[in-house]
């Protein structure tokens, strides 16, 4: 009786959400029953498919997202979703039916265009935009009734290397972000900027419209890592790992397959023990010039050795708003524990806490004795996540608290990064950081990695993940031992003679304990060694670098381009030069990547929406993050439109917006397909019982 009643439910799931035959025959939608729990997943307006291909250390990414329209109506599909922060987004395919209409990267204006006038006279049309360099729109217009139309978008990416892990992140939730800045800040910022700067800073910001959706994902990872490993695993997801033939590499798979995408997916693989340390060069060559990626550890022994630990003055800056509410809070509270234990008696600290105000420990920093370790653990202990999510107020403390000329001065950011102002976040960084390195700690299910690359990039420093309350103590070990290992300053590389290359980062951060050197090159010539040179201790320090077997790798040169890109970005934050945009189109449209000046366009040739027919919009959310409260998104998003209205109110004595109050509207228009379904269930449910007692009564 049960496995009836359940077959029944299938086939029904499929019959009321099947696409009508000659829309999209050809196109199959991910799974969405989910095998393991033997259940199924509310039927979705949009699921997720993602394949990824790391061959050593550069990884190629295809996502495949598939827009189901279940009504009558011809609809046009807009969905944010993430990416990883340094994601070189170049290819984009429409799939309709049997037919797969291929994208190309133009202008924005030019891109929109297009789009706008495929939508208008019924063609089947694809955009893609980036709203971040983490955060991405795709727009589908003309998508037919009962019907479904798969989208597939590509990447190039490279692979992160820290204290000898190998890693990978995909971001498959967004953290909501809070965008407010109020006039508090802007005095703040005039105080230590030009007027013309604050307002531009208020002038870029962006508000990330949100809502909570249901969006399954299947994932995929193969991973030909180049070397003998130790060890694979995944600290978010449960996993499958089977080798490949030839022993090539290994095929990596959602143990439980289809999952919401709660959080972000990560996988990280250690190589065997080995004496000579890592290093890798991928390269590509293109039009004549020479692309590559270089990526290694510095070899031990020229920067290990006795040595005394140097003073450090560190500012600790902890997330208490309310988005680090839940899990997120209980780990920023573990880690900040265990950074205070860290420090010793002749460093100085203090200790900020903010969420839509901040508050410090002491008013300035103070010795790390006992008492005062003691004084700060307590009010640790006591903090609670709440509010909205103000980070340039406490930024700015920090930056201006008194520094001691004998003391290494380190800021150290715990949070989740749940804001729309990034850039101004790290432009700041960048102006007034001074001799201060920057060290950000992500904290939740899914944390904003390009805030936190961003601090890391301007400020000096390095950035890490604590996606879980079992991993803070050794991702705490890891930036523990960066901050206070020696580093190795004022690097630079040095390039053989005869060969011309512009190298990014054009300034190389500081080299620390177990950090990499991550450098994308172009050059006139292939390399066949690099130099590296510094500070250690304030004593020059040199070494060379021979590349040996350089591989050849398709997308290195996206990778330069990217980085490129970022690099024109971020010198834009504090320059009013309108040569950078054009330059940012020029490179993006050159290399086909998608940039905040560039999107990528499809247009179906066939017109599929008579002119007779409305074109109905449809928004498909993206799903919170695991530990999110939907009660709390929504009183985040009142009181921060309640602040922007009291700030509105005019200044000439009419009546002010006290009384004006955040209202809850009900919620209508809920999912019909699921309470359809529960409604056949229970009537499959009745007539089976019926059946047996009539059976009964028989026998």
């Amino acid at each position: 009786m049960h496995r009836g009643l359940f077959g029944a439910c299938l086939v029904l799931t499929f019959v009321l959400l099947a696409p009508a035959r000659g829309h999209a025959d050809d196109v199959q939608p991910l799974r969405f029953r989910d095998d393991v729990k033997n259940s199924f997943i509310e039927a979705p307006g949009i699921a997720t498919d993602i394949r990824i291909d790391v061959e050593g250390t550069v990884a190629r990414t295809s996502v495949t997202q598939y827009f189901l329209n279940d009504t009558e109506a011809w609809q046009e599909g807009v969905y944010q979703f993430p990416l990883p922060e340094d994601a070189a987004v170049d290819s984009l395919t429409m799939m309709i039916g049997k037919r797969r209409v291929i994208g190309f990267v133009t202008g924005k204006a030019e891109a929109k265009a297009i789009y706008e006038t495929a939508k208008a006279e019924g063609q089947a049309a694809g955009l893609v935009d980036q709203k971040r360099p983490n955060l991405f729109k795709t727009s589908l217009a003309n998508i037919p009734p009962k019907s479904l139309i798969a989208i597939e978008i590509q990447y190039q990416g490279s692979v992160r290397l820290d204290e000898q892990r190998f890693s990978l992140r995909m971001p498959l939730a967004i953290t909501p972000r809070y965008d407010h800045i109020g006039e508090e800040q802007l005095r703040h910022l005039v105080t230590v900027a030009d007027q013309t700067w604050a307002e531009e800073v208020v002038d870029r910001l962006a508000l990330t419209d949100f809502e909570s959706g249901n969006n399954p994902v299947d994932l995929a990872v193969t991973l030909r890592p180049g070397f003998p490993t130790a060890s694979i695993a995944s600290a978010s997801h449960v996993i499958e790992t089977a080798a490949l033939d030839a022993g090539e590499g290994y095929a990596i798979s959602l143990a439980r397959g289809v999952t919401p995408g709660t959080r972000d997916f990560t996988l990280e693989w250690t190589p065997e023990p080995a004496a000579e340390p890592f290093q890798a060069l991928y390269t590509e060559e293109l039009e004549g010039e020479h692309y590559s990626h270089l990526l290694m550890m510095a070899p031990e022994g020229d920067i290990a050795g006795p040595h005394a630990r140097p003073k450090r003055q560190v500012t600790y800056i902890i997330d208490v708003s309310g988005s680090m509410d839940g899990p997120s809070i209980r780990q920023a509270k573990a880690a900040l524990l265990l950074a205070l234990d860290d420090l010793r008696a002749d460093d100085l600290f203090n200790v900020i806490a903010f969420n839509d105000g901040y508050w410090t420990v002491f008013p300035n920093a103070v010795s790390a004795d006992a008492a005062g370790i003691e004084t700060a653990k307590a009010a640790v202990r006591g903090l609670r996540a709440d509010g909205g999510t103000e980070m340039m107020p406490p930024l700015i403390e920090a930056l201006t608290e008194p520094e001691s000329a004998d003391h290494l001065r380190q800021i150290v950011f715990i949070t989740d990064g749940a804001i729309g102002y990034e850039d101004q976040i790290a432009a700041t960084i960048r102006k007034l950081a001074g001799n201060a390195r920057f060290f950000a700690i992500g904290i939740g299910s899914a944390p904003n990695a390009h805030l936190l690359r961003h601090i890391a990039m301007a400020g000096r420093g390095s950035y890490s993940f604590i996606g879980d309350v079992s991993a803070v103590e050794r991702e705490l070990a890891a930036v523990f031992r960066k901050m206070t290992s020696p580093a190795l300053t004022d690097l630079e590389l040095v390039l053989p003679a005869g060969i011309e290359a512009e190298v990014l980062p054009d300034k190389l951060p500081d080299l620390l304990h177990g950090e990499p050197i991550s450098v994308a090159i172009r050059s006139s010539k292939p390399l066949e060694s690099l130099g590296i040179r510094g500070l250690r201790g304030g004593e020059p320090w040199a070494t060379t670098l021979t590349i040996d077997a350089p591989r050849s790798a398709d997308g290195i040169g996206k990778i330069f381009a990217q980085r490129k890109i970022e690099a024109l970005t971020f010198d834009r934050l504090n320059e009013a030069d309108e040569t950078l945009e054009a330059e940012i189109e020029a490179i993006a449209i050159r290399h086909q990547l998608v940039s905040d000046q560039t999107s990528l366009v499809a247009v179906d040739e066939a017109i599929l929406r008579p002119a007779s027919a409305p074109l109905v919009q449809k928004r498909y959310d993206p799903t919170l993050p695991l530990g999110w409260q939907e009660d709390r998104l929504k009183a985040l998003e009142a009181e921060a439109a309640y602040r922007r209205l009291k700030e509105q109110q005019p200044a000439d004595g009419s009546p002010d917006n006290a009384m004006i109050e955040p209202i809850s509207l009900p919620q209508t228009a809920t999912g019909y397909q699921l309470h359809l379904l529960f409604g056949l269930s229970l009537m499959l449910a009745g007539a089976g019982l019926l059946l047996m007692r009539r059976r009964l009564r028989h026998a």
